[in-house]
Order: structure tokens, then C-alpha cells, then sequence
């Protein structure tokens, strides 16, 4: 099984950055919550962190974990380690890997086509900004 981080960026109005796979690369044109593997030797905050900075040059504070997901696709399963980190004001991103990204509010993530593996981490972060 594959281990992969995503990160859930949440902005001081509650918008959540999202971010959308090169058309070239597996799950091609679908919204996701950026991140990546973690590699050999590393934890889970170790692996988010530098996928981030990779692909995003962010520098990421205090983050906290949030439910995981277990998610087969075709080309294998995978565990999805997502974290939740929030920002004082909506960072300055640089798109190294993805084609595209935005902040949406969670009334409109159903305007976006997600990676089947990210669905379930939207009715959660949903329920975790209800409450803010």
C-alpha cells in the first residue's frame, strides 16, 4: 500500500486551497489537496512538509491530522495521511506540479471533479469548519 500526505490549507475566511493534477499524470484534470509519497526514513509530517515546500515553496506551521483514507484506484491503494494547517492570510503559491489552483469555500466543493480518494476528506473538513 502507498502512503501519501495532503494537506488541507485553510484560509481566514474558511476557503480551502485546492489544486488540480497535470492532465499527463495519473488522475489527470482531477481536484485534489496537494501533496505527495512519503519517502523511506520519513514521517508522515516530515513527508507533507516537503512536499509542500516542492511543490508549492510554502512553509508549513502547526498542522494537525485528520481522519486517514484508504482508497484503491487502478493502479494500486492507497493510504491518504491528510493535515490540516491554517493561515493568518492566503499565502503567495508558486505551481510546480499542478495546472491550476483556488481557494473554495466548502459550499462549492461539488463544483469541482476530486480524486476519488480526497471525497471523503471534504464532508470533514466541512463538519471542522462548522464549528469555527
Amino acid at each position: 500500500m502507498l502512503i501519501v500526505t495532503c494537506l488541507i490549507l485553510v484560509a481566514p475566511d474558511s476557503c480551502v486551497f485546492a489544486t488540480r493534477r497535470p492532465l499527463h499524470k495519473s488522475l489527470g484534470g482531477f481536484w485534489e489537496f496537494p501533496g505527495g509519497k512519503v519517502e523511506a526514513g520519513e514521517s508522515p509530517e516530515e513527508a507533507i512538509r516537503r512536499e509542500i515546500r516542492e511543490e508549492l515553496h510554502l512553509e508549513l506551521g502547526l498542522l494537525e491530522a485528520l481522519t486517514p483514507v484508504e482508497h484503491k484506484y487502478d493502479f494500486g491503494r492507497i493510504r491518504l495521511l491528510p493535515f490540516l494547517a491554517r493561515c493568518r492570510s492566503r499565502p503567495a503559491v508558486h505551481l510546480v506540479e499542478h495546472i491550476d489552483a483556488r481557494w473554495i469555500a466548502t459550499a462549492d466543493f461539488a463544483t469541482l471533479e476530486w480524486a476519488p480518494a480526497d471525497v471523503p476528506i471534504l464532508g470533514e473538513i466541512a463538519v471542522i469548519l462548522r464549528g469555527v
